[in-house]
């Protein structure tokens, strides 16, 4: 920002046709304004190279910025994959889990019927023998 402003206020003041100020010593004489116009090219060029290196070396440096925060975030992109992917694991696991559960309960649910079905038989088994003691009982009296 400040090159940008520093560069616009070159331009206007280079357009302007004023001379660029400089600091100058107290004590130094006053030059006539042929010999301060003669220094004029010099001094224009002179500030145009210092402006011109100074966007060089910002533009480097933001050129390593950029590569830098371009690795950063493709380092943190494969991370998120890698989340996500993990994630994806994760509920197939979880499904695979329900459906082992959902596996073992029809497992115990058909275990408790055939338990249910063979308690029905002994206890049918149980009644008809009941039954035949008792009348071979009342046929003894």
């Amino acid at each position: 920002e400040v090159t940008y402003y520093f560069v616009l206020y070159l331009s206007k003041w280079l357009n302007s046709g004023n001379s660029i100020p400089t600091a100058k010593p107290a004590s130094e004489p006053k030059q006539p304004s042929a010999v301060q116009n003669s220094n004029f090219p010099a001094q224009q060029d002179a500030l145009i190279l210092s402006v011109i290196e100074q966007l060089k070396t910002q533009v480097v440096n933001y050129t390593k910025i950029n590569l830098d925060n371009k690795s950063v975030n493709e380092t943190l992109t494969a991370e998120l994959e890698r989340y996500k992917d993990q994630v994806r694991i994760l509920k197939e696991g979880n499904n695979v889990d329900k459906v082992l559960d959902l596996c073992a309960q029809s497992v115990d649910i058909d275990n408790l019927k055939q338990t249910f079905s063979d308690h029905l038989k002994e206890k049918e088994s149980l009644k008809q023998t009941a039954t035949l003691l008792k009348n071979d009982f009342q046929k003894e009296e």
